[in-house]
């Protein structure tokens, strides 16, 4: 039996804040992006940001997509928009054999990509359990 097809979503995502005073500067992280991966990819991308700014693309510790802007002048209201095309289809079965399983761990064990996760903190410290 033969998959389903592709399909196509075409989605927009619009947020509005707006402060009951002039805000003077302001910084904001924006996850609109969707993961790609087994069964999904991002086809097109847009963000329009009000007043306008220039977003920094980045990954965070678990590979999210993110945008990081700031706002440097005064405004009462941030605007933000985001318009993509996401293909989305049945994902492979995994293999049989579990082939991969462990080396596909061991690429997790990127000291840099997770270190929010590795690192100590005040609810977590290092002990001889971990």
């Amino acid at each position: 039996m033969n998959p389903p097809p592709p399909r196509r979503l075409r989605i927009e995502h619009l947020s509005r804040f707006r402060y009951g005073e002039p805000a003077r500067g302001g910084v904001m992280l924006l996850r609109l992006r969707p993961r790609e991966g087994e069964g999904q990819r991002v086809r097109a991308f847009a963000l329009d940001i009000e007043p306008a700014a220039v977003p920094v693309a980045f990954a965070d510790s678990f590979g999210n997509p993110c945008h990081l802007f700031n706002v440097h002048r005064e405004h009462r209201e941030i605007l933000v928009r985001s318009r993509l095309v996401v293909e989305t289809a049945e994902p492979a079965p995994p293999a049989a054999d579990g082939a991969g399983g462990w080396e596909a761990l061991a690429a997790e064990a990127d000291r840099v990509r997770l270190w929010d996760c590795l690192n100590p903190s005040r609810f977590a410290r290092p002990c001889p359990a971990l």
